[in-house]
């Protein structure tokens, strides 16, 4: 450690750093002038030697997903991470990650390394040790499906936060906001978490359309022709969402649907879903092909909308 003070008297000027004192005589030009050359030398190199690091140990809040495979994305949110990565480092049971998307403060993204396994998730940032985040990895979900026709869907709606990469998919609740939103997001009916239990949850359809993949490993959003394939095998438009609903084992719940403009509606009166589909051309706004069925009749009907809209989401399996 450097340290240093002066003492001034009538004649002298004395310079004393860590117990060596240097000392010039008043009114001796040249020896105050390589006096104040020392000192300034030294002041510098204390200052390269002795940089002033805050001991401030980072934190993570929580992680997502919390169940990854090898390669999905995992996004770790906290504290005191640092601005960049440098020497910093991310382990998932005294796994290093190589792979890291970005690095912020509050924020690090990173690839889930070949080799890492369930366990802990921490970070050392100036050699500094975080707490450790629980982290199940290597584990495929397996959904309860109904095979109809030649298709297998999905028996619940989609009720994920996250893109198949991992990265988070925004809960957005306030209308105001919703209606404002250009990028994917959901929401619980009356951002009621309750009805998430029985109808998944509601998407735009800038979710669907993101390219990270809204649907889970091996499954993908029908098109408009695969709803249709399915309303054929069923007898057609007109009957088949009775049979959706009753008969076929789809179990169509009602589950309502978000406008555009944010305002909830319909719950237990219709079910809406999204195809992957977009009407015509690429340009915005999007109006995507999605189907409905009302509570009191049989049919299934066809229509395109506003890409705002928030609606369920059944997925179909991947050939």
């Amino acid at each position: 450690m450097c340290y240093y003070f002066f003492i001034l008297t009538n004649k002298v000027i004395i310079f004393v750093l860590n117990n060596t004192i240097i000392k010039a005589v008043k009114g001796n030009t040249m020896k105050k002038a390589l006096l104040i050359i020392v000192i300034l030398s030294f002041c510098i190199s204390c200052k390269k030697d002795n940089p002033t690091v805050p001991v401030v140990e980072p934190h993570i809040s929580f992680i997502t997903p919390s169940t990854a495979l090898i390669g999905y994305t995992v996004s770790i949110i906290g504290s005191n991470f640092g601005s960049s990565k440098d020497s910093n480092s991310v382990s998932i049971n005294e796994i290093i990650v190589s792979q890291y998307i970005s690095w912020s403060d509050t924020l690090i993204k990173i690839t889930v390394p070949v080799g890492a396994s369930t366990g802990k998730l921490y970070l050392k940032v100036n050699d500094l040790k975080s707490n450790e985040i629980n982290i199940t990895l290597g584990v495929t979900i397996n959904y309860e499906m109904i095979k109809i026709g030649s298709q297998i869907w999905m028996l619940r709606n989609l009720d994920v936060d996250h893109y198949r990469n991992g990265d988070p998919i925004p809960e957005v609740k306030d209308p105001n906001d919703w209606l404002k939103l250009k990028t994917g997001a959901w929401c619980y009916f009356y951002n009621d978490s309750s009805f998430g239990i029985t109808y998944g949850k509601l998407y735009n359809w800038y979710a669907v359309n993101d390219p990270r993949g809204l649907a889970p490993e091996g499954w993908h959003i029908p098109s408009d022709i695969e709803w249709t394939t399915l309303s054929s095998y069923l007898g057609g438009s007109s009957v088949a969402g009775g049979k959706l609903k009753n008969e076929s084992g789809f179990s169509a719940l009602l589950g309502g649907y978000r406008h555009s403009d944010g305002i909830f509606d319909y719950i237990a009166y219709s079910g809406n879903w999204w195809s992957s589909t977009e009407s015509g051309t690429m340009v915005l706004p999007y109006y995507p092909w999605y189907r409905y069925i009302y509570s009191y009749n049989a049919e299934i009907c066809r229509y395109k909308t506003y890409a705002g809209f928030g609606f369920s989401v059944r997925c179909i399996k991947d050939n």
